[in-house]
């Protein structure tokens, strides 16, 4: 059995829990670029087109590509 906390001071610290709608618009901030914009409308096209790939795939790729960027470079 747990026993109850007495000190609420503990949960100073941490965060609150919030319910995110994700069919909500997220009103944009300085930090959203045109740069970034056009990078995020790109990426739903693409997946629009369905060109996407499985969490698996991308998991793949990724081991891929960092087995190849960390391996030893020869000159």
């Amino acid at each position: 059995m747990i026993a109850p906390v007495q000190d609420q001071d503990y949960r100073k610290g941490t965060a609150e829990v919030k319910k995110v709608d994700f069919n909500d618009s997220v009103p944009l901030t300085e930090e959203e670029d045109d740069e970034t914009l056009a990078a995020i409308d790109r990426g739903i096209k693409a997946a629009d087109e369905g060109r996407v790939v499985s969490s698996e795939e991308a998991r793949r790729r990724m081991q891929e590509w960092l087995t190849k960027s960390s391996s030893p470079k020869t000159r």
